[in-house]
């Protein structure tokens, strides 16, 4: 549900609207005539309906066309905060990264047989369901291939008759922090082939294709991003942040407690992935820093950064649309108020127009809400 109109705002406007009759009755009866018609119109053209027309009439339609692009709840007040934020904390998992994993490094110990490994740990890799496996099965085609013990510490089998051990962390993976002189920016496994060490291969998280250019449109619009993992080791989300072109991270830590710490909170959102109701697929969830208990929560289907930037797409819409529309209410008021009060119009009339300058701040506040020109966005693509 919408949150009341703000009651200093409409009380204001409500206020000066009895005012403007109480003088509009006081002049004319001081003047010698009748004020009563002139004042009650001035209480008919200048209630302001028009500016709660102008405040909710757009949000409906907003919401409507952001669950076309996979936004499922966007807060009544999400246009009001989108200026305040100055800093998005972004956790990067699900979010920048597409819940893949991929193979980032492929570290022979023999350059000579580099590419023996990676028929080897592919054509072995085949036989499993491991993420892991997986991502090293991408190395070569499918291969026929006997896989003797499948288990997310190691995987053995054979190809072309010749043994293969993949071993996850081996003993002998980590040599002065990295492999082989090389920082472990994921998780390494050992492949062994007839019962020689081979070589090491590093698999991490598949950054979204379009991550990089989303986050320079962030910066574009005016918002640092900051980047944060709860899970990913300090190498892997450093390596994340190079690929996207960011050198603002920590590790170890969720978006909400970084958020908490900061003396600046109140200019900082979180965008994170969070499970569904049901638990069974993870969603997108864009919190930028309230005010007066709004609702300021936009969340999403998708948990991508390409739906968060559709998404305050939606926002900047919505809050142009809103604008428009109370600029129309304005107008119409400050345009028919001398007229009532001059007595120019009767009780009559001045409903007639009253209603007429309702629709029309109705019709620019839908039709500004449909409009998809938006000179301060730049709409993102779907896809990984």
């Amino acid at each position: 549900m919408s949150p009341p109109p703000p009651p200093q705002l409409f009380g204001g406007l409500l206020g000066a609207n009895v005012f403007g009759a109480g003088a509009t009755l006081f002049g004319w009866e001081a003047a010698g005539g009748d004020g009563l018609t002139p004042a009650l119109a001035v209480l008919v053209v200048g209630f302001p309906l028009g500016y709660l027309i102008a405040r909710y009439g757009p949000l409906p339609i907003a919401r409507r066309l952001g669950r076309r692009d996979g936004i499922t709840h966007l807060g009544a007040g999400v246009d009001r905060a989108l200026p305040r934020v100055r800093r998005l904390v972004i956790e990067v998992d699900s979010v920048l990264t597409t819940g893949h994993q991929t193979v980032v490094d492929v570290i022979p110990i023999d350059e000579r047989h580099k590419r023996d490994l990676r028929w080897f740990a592919g054509a072995v890799a085949h036989g499993s369901s491991d993420p892991v496996a997986r991502a090293i099965a991408k190395l070569t085609p499918s291969h026929p291939s006997k896989v003797k013990k499948d288990s997310a510490e190691e995987l053995t089998g054979a190809v072309d008759r010749h043994p293969v051990l993949i071993e996850r962390d081996g003993a002998d993976a980590v040599v002065n922090g990295g492999v082989n002189g090389h920082a472990v920016a994921g998780t390494t496994v050992r492949v062994d082939v007839d019962l020689r060490p081979m070589g090491h291969i590093t698999v991490a998280d598949e950054v979204r294709k379009r991550a990089a250019r989303c986050l320079s449109t962030l910066r574009e619009q005016g918002i640092e991003p900051i980047l944060v993992s709860p899970s990913l080791s300090a190498p892997a989300l450093a390596r994340v942040a190079d690929l996207v072109g960011e050198s603002t991270f920590h590790a170890g830590t969720d978006a909400a407690s970084l958020v908490s710490s900061m003396p600046d909170a109140s200019t900082t959102g979180i965008l994170r992935a969070v499970p569904s109701p049901e638990g069974t697929e993870l969603r997108g969830e864009l919190v930028l820093p309230e005010e007066r208990g709004e609702d300021t929560v936009i969340r999403c289907s998708d948990p991508s950064i390409d739906t968060a930037l559709a998404a305050l797409q939606h926002v900047r819409r919505l809050r142009r649309a809103r604008h428009i529309a109370h600029w129309v209410a304005a107008i119409a008021v400050i345009l028919a108020l001398p007229l009532a009060a001059g007595g120019l119009i009767s009780l009559a009339r001045a409903g007639l127009i009253a209603a007429g300058s309702l629709l029309l701040v109705a019709i620019v506040a839908s039709a500004a809400a449909l409009s998809s020109a938006d000179p301060e966005a730049v709409a993102p693509s779907s896809g990984h």
